[in-house]
């Protein structure tokens, strides 16, 4: 054998060696990138599909939903709520940063017959802003 047939016969092990390589990697990517498509519920990516599914399959109901209309806005120090209210006593607050924009109205859950209140969130907020600002 001479010495180029020896390179030529080297140089198609090594290009089998690699392609059997390149199979077995793309293999194992392929294998774990399904695995971790699969899991897209548990791992954040599934956008909530295992839910729009079991809506569609009519395994569970879809939630109501009511419009709320600011009722009030109270604003202390640097904290501030805003307070919609909705059908039937259906009762929201959003608590954020003094300056931040309040919504005049929002779509939130329907819970009917809350036994929240404008005035007790309020005051809520009033006690708990006046207890940080003194710590």
């Amino acid at each position: 054998m001479n010495p180029i047939e020896k390179i030529h016969k080297r140089l198609n092990h090594l290009a089998a060696t690699a392609f059997n390589y390149s199979v077995g990697l793309s293999l194992l990517i392929f294998v774990v990138g399904n695995t971790s498509i699969a899991r897209g519920d548990i791992s954040g990516f599934g956008l909530g599909f295992t839910q729009m599914q079991k809506l569609w399959r009519g395994l569970t109901e879809q939630q109501k939903t009511t419009t709320c209309r600011l009722a009030s806005k109270r604003v202390y120090l640097e904290d501030q709520i805003c307070v919609y209210v909705g059908a039937n006593k259906t009762i929201l607050g959003v608590y954020n940063s003094r300056g931040n924009y309040c919504a005049t109205s929002m779509d939130y859950l329907y819970k009917p017959n809350s036994e929240q209140t404008v005035s007790r969130l309020l005051r809520d907020f009033l006690d708990k802003a006046k207890d940080d600002a003194t710590k």
